[in-house]
């Protein structure tokens, strides 16, 4: 995003899963991309625009 930084969006197919086997894989997805969860940005795209 210009002016924000780099970004990365990470969804996981819930159906057939509860959430707790959907967190787990998308745990599993994110450290294999060494994505850190202190990295994380809890607020929408739109919320960080708005903040600039």
């Amino acid at each position: 995003m210009e002016g924000l930084g780099d970004f990365v969006e990470l969804e996981t197919v819930l159906e057939g899963l509860d959430d707790e086997a959907g967190q787990a894989e998308l745990g599993e997805i994110a450290a294999a991309l060494a994505l850190r969860p202190e990295d994380r940005v809890p607020v929408p795209y739109l919320e960080l625009l708005r903040g600039r």
